[in-house]
């Protein structure tokens, strides 16, 4: 046999793939239309039937018969729907050993004898094309058809980036009968595809991904549009195509890594406002989407998108957070002041921790039918074993800072001395030690220790398979570290849409500011724990990538913006009080405004000072810093003798933040210095009483 065109005919043979269902009146053509192509390299051509109903099987079996040696077929005895074919179909690519794929449809044809040979000359002539394709007729059922040139109509070039490919505002429709694909490129295909029916795309995309595509100008085949074809189903259920088109973005996406995610976003967003456009949604739908991003190991990338679909949405059946034992962790700010105000009672459960009155919350929870998602400290009574479907979220504790918590909290509890009384266990606590805690030397309940003997967070988190990490990162959507709150909350801000409060988690008593741990005491600590040190060290390293994940897809800006306001509130505030406060985005830049504005009246500028706080005020922040801007305007026109301008912003601060103290004790020195001193001595204190 004569070589043409540099092509090595053992080497070039070519797999063609049909893929059929219910095609009784267009199979024959197809396989014709295979069977016709004149080549100088052999074609094997497979066929897989997903149960036809109709007499598709009997025509596939006869074309077998006759050619067998051309012919393998992959009959299903047991209609498996749409996905089963596609399975079958992905099966024959990756089995394939063949150097080039050619894909066809049981209800389109060839119409060109040498297609095969033109376009395997072409792949051959540029080997950095991972993928061919060229323009098809689309016919219709009612007879209608059209040409579908390109898949850039008028705008043909012979070679395709994927960059290009996906920098558009819609994905090009690449025609499935003018397909070859270079077997090589893709060395195996992800088991996700099989689960989508945009398996065309996903093709394209995969192996786009691995090269060009290349593009022949002449059409060659025929695509049929009709009543019984995928694309019509797909019509039919419209928002079911756009569903799985997004699937289909968002596990590219994560198959390259999210090297092309700034192109796909579009794409993601474009179907995403599909949705948005329609007058109603199906909940169901949203449910799947958002929790098909839920899911993703790195869907939070996409949430900034679909969260408004979600917020449109009202579901019937909300999510409920059940709060567990988190105010052993973070301290009672973050239950009070958190929890409180980011949710409605309805959508928040507090379970006490303490174990009577956590069986009685758990018991109660059994009878309602919800969504619940669990975020705890270092604890998880009861809940895994309870909610075995829930999805759960716990931050982790410091160790040795665990131990000592204990400690104190056992030793100056006002109510543990009664506890111990109550309860007949003779301990005295003056002599309390921290060995007696750590080797669990002290029974509290029957058949029970204080410490529950070591490694007490380690076995809880991990249960029910003690000190396995993976377990543990498996189960859990999120593991923080508590020394790290306000990042965390950042992370569950980004990945579930909690909301961003700015609060206050520096309360410390008096006991454990003033607490000393000896070095004796430390290597105790370490020598009994190692399961919880080497659970932290690794759910810290996690938590750092989370955290580094989270900046690279875009959130850098807004968790330094987030920094800067937490920063500035604690500045305002100090570390003594209870305060929570809505976090917005342009509060990182009023920090920073107002640090500029003090620092720029400092010095005498009192130009640049105003103008600082005015823009403070006008890149509308939280009321905390709106309140402390106005109160700095306030001050600057009292130095400047200007009272009734001062009065005037004394009051606006007052509107964003009643308890502003600053804002209250320059009204009063105004009032003394009007000579009012009862309205001022009554304004004190109404103020000091909380009124």
């Amino acid at each position: 046999m004569c070589s043409m065109g540099g092509i090595n005919t053992q080497m070039s043979t070519v797999d063609v793939i049909i893929g059929t269902y219910n095609h009784e009146s267009f199979i024959a053509q197809a396989i014709e239309s295979a069977l016709m192509q004149e080549t100088i390299f052999d074609i094997k051509i497979h066929i897989a039937d997903d149960c036809s109903t109709d007499g598709t099987q009997e025509i596939i079996k006869a074309y077998f018969h006759k050619h067998p040696e051309k012919i393998n077929i992959v009959l299903d005895t047991i209609n498996r729907g749409l996905r089963s074919n596609d399975r079958k179909f992905l099966q024959l690519i990756r089995n394939s050993k063949a150097k080039y794929i050619a894909l066809l449809e049981g209800d389109d044809y060839w119409t060109d004898p040498y297609k095969l040979q033109k376009q395997v000359e072409f792949m051959e002539a540029h080997p950095d094309c991972v993928m061919s394709c060229h323009p098809v007729q689309v016919v219709y059922s009612d007879n209608r058809s059209k040409n579908w040139k390109s898949i850039y109509g008028k705008n043909d070039k012979e070679f395709y980036t994927i960059e290009e490919i996906l920098d558009g505002d819609s994905f090009p429709e690449i025609p499935t009968p003018g397909l070859m694909l270079r077997r090589s490129a893709l060395s195996s295909l992800p088991e996700w595809i099989g689960d989508v029916l945009r398996v065309d795309t996903a093709l394209h995309l995969l192996f786009t991904g691995e090269g060009k595509l290349g593009f022949l100008r002449e059409c060659m085949a025929v695509h049929r549009k009709h009543d019984h074809g995928v694309s019509r189903l797909f019509e039919i259920d419209a928002d079911y195509m756009q569903y799985d088109i997004l699937r289909v973005y968002m596990y590219v996406d994560q198959y390259y890594g999210y090297k092309y995610h700034h192109l796909l976003r579009r794409h993601i967003r474009n179907t995403i406002s599909y949705f948005l456009d329609k007058r109603e949604v199906n909940p169901e739908m949203v449910e799947d989407i958002t929790d098909f991003c839920r899911r993703l190991p790195q869907g939070w990338r996409y949430w900034d998108i679909v969260s408004p679909l979600a917020l449109k949405q009202k579901r019937q059946s909300r999510c409920t957070y059940i709060f567990n034992h988190i105010h052993k962790t973070a301290g009672t700010t973050f239950l009070l002041s958190y929890v409180a105000s980011a949710f409605d009672e309805k959508d928040r459960f507090v379970i006490p921790g303490t174990r009577p009155e956590n069986d009685r919350a758990i018991e109660g929870l059994k009878q309602h039918r919800k969504n619940y998602l669990i975020i705890g400290g270092h604890h998880a009574y009861k809940l895994r074993e309870s909610y075995p479907h829930a999805r759960f979220i716990t931050l982790v504790r410091e160790p040795v800072s665990r131990i000592v918590s204990l400690y104190l909290h056992m030793k100056f509890h006002p109510g543990f001395l009664d506890f111990l009384k109550k309860n007949n266990i003779d301990i005295n606590l003056e002599e309390l030690s921290i060995r007696q805690i750590v080797e669990g030397n002290i029974s509290v309940l029957p058949g029970t220790t204080l410490s529950q003997g070591r490694n007490f967070q380690s076995r809880l988190l991990c249960y029910p398979d003690p000190f396995n990490m993976d377990t543990l990162f498996n189960r859990y959507y999120l593991v923080g570290i508590s020394e790290r709150l306000d990042e965390f909350i950042f992370a569950l801000h980004v990945l579930d849409n909690f909301p961003l409060l700015l609060f206050n988690n520096r309360m410390v008593r008096k006991e454990r500011e003033n607490f000393q741990l000896t070095d004796e005491d430390r290597e105790l600590i370490i020598e009994y724990n190692q399961d919880d040190i080497l659970l932290y060290r690794e759910a810290k390293s996690r938590f750092d990538r989370i955290m580094e994940e989270i900046k690279g897809a875009g959130f850098g800006e807004l968790l330094d913006d987030y920094k800067e306001a937490i920063k500035g509130f604690q500045q305002l505030t100090g570390c003594d009080e209870n305060r929570s406060m809505p976090y917005m985005p342009g509060d990182g830049r009023a920090a920073v405004l107002l640090e500029r504005g003090e620092e720029a009246f400092a010095n005498g500028d009192i130009d640049r000072a105003i103008n600082m706080f005015t823009e403070v005020v006008e890149s509308n922040p939280s009321p905390l810093f709106a309140g402390a801007a106005y109160n700095n305007i306030g001050v600057v026109c009292y130095h400047m003798n200007r009272i009734g301008d001062a009065m005037h912003y004394f009051r606006k601060s007052l509107q964003m933040d009643q308890n502003n103290k600053n804002t209250i004790l320059n009204i009063c020195e105004i009032l003394n210095k009007l000579g009012k001193h009862e309205d001022a001595e009554r304004l004190y204190a109404s103020f000091l009483k909380g009124g």
